[in-house]
This record gives structure tokens, sequence and C-alpha cells, in this order.
């Protein structure tokens, strides 16, 4: 799953340099680690939406292309 392992679109080329685990999450994680109401708090926080929705969007589609081979291992 590209959410394990890349911070980019899907189609976009992310850089050879070293990242965090699961760098789809790091929005989530500065949104986390600022104050609610602070200037930075509302850009963040739709940041943060967004990338959770491109992690739910990635999971569904995970979870479609494993269905036919639901029951089967």
């Amino acid at each position: 799953m590209p959410i394990d392992y890349t911070s980019g679109q899907r189609f976009a080329h992310d850089p050879a340099l070293p990242q965090t685990k699961w760098p789809a999450l790091d929005p989530l994680r500065r949104f986390a680690a600022v104050q609610e109401g602070t200037e930075a708090w509302y850009p963040l926080q739709i940041e943060a939406r967004r990338a959770l929705n491109a992690i739910r969007h990635a999971v569904s589609q995970a979870r479609r292309e494993l269905s036919p081979f639901a029951g089967k291992v």
C-alpha cells in the first residue's frame, strides 16, 4: 500500500530522503503537536483532514482489491 512508504500523491515523485514510518501520517502528527486555536492550528487541521481522507481512500481501495480473496486463505 502506498501509504506505508510514500508521502506524496500517487504519481508524484517522493524525494530520495529518509522518511518517518508511515509518512502519510506526518500531517496528522504535525496537527497533533500544535495547540488548538493557534495560528498554525487551522491550516494544519485542513492538511490533517486531507491526509486522513487519503488514508481512508487507500484502505478502501486495498479492501476492494482483496475482497475477491476473502475467506479463501
